[in-house]
């Protein structure tokens, strides 16, 4: 009679605790995927197989690399709220990358003088076709 067990067979896995806490670590810190699987001593590879394979992972990622940007955006809005001294150019500046339709400075460039064409600027033909433009430089 066998006895049967729950054990698993095969090859364990890297992502191991500690790796998972390293590249949570390294996402906080705006790290990529590439730098923060190089951190953890994982290939990219690994990585991504897990996302697959695990959504609830995937998830944790996710929410691991939105970190800075969230971190970013309530530093903003705080400022903005605050009244501090640079607070209206940092509230400009948000509305210039969020409506740059309606925010964003426009520019009105003006030309004066002629405008010269490619074959203007000096005097040797310009070949039309690549065997044109052999026989042209042979000829030089």
């Amino acid at each position: 009679m066998t006895k049967k067990t729950n054990a698993k067979v095969g090859r364990p896995t890297k992502m191991t605790a500690t790796v998972v806490g390293i590249l949570i670590a390294g996402f906080h810190d705006d790290f990529t995927v590439e730098e923060a699987c190089r951190s953890a001593g994982i290939h990219k590879d690994t990585f991504y197989e897990e996302c697959k394979r695990n959504p609830a992972f995937a998830d944790e990622m996710s929410r691991a690399q939105d970190y800075p940007l969230t971190l970013a955006k309530k530093r903003v809005f705080k400022t903005i709220k605050s009244n501090a001294p640079d607070a209206g150019a940092l509230a400009l500046k948000l509305l210039e990358r969020r409506q740059r339709d309606r925010y964003t400075p426009k520019m009105t460039l003006e030309h004066e003088g002629e405008i010269k064409t490619y074959n203007d600027l000096d005097e040797k033909p310009k070949a039309k076709t690549a065997e044109e433009a052999r026989r042209l430089a042979e000829e030089a």
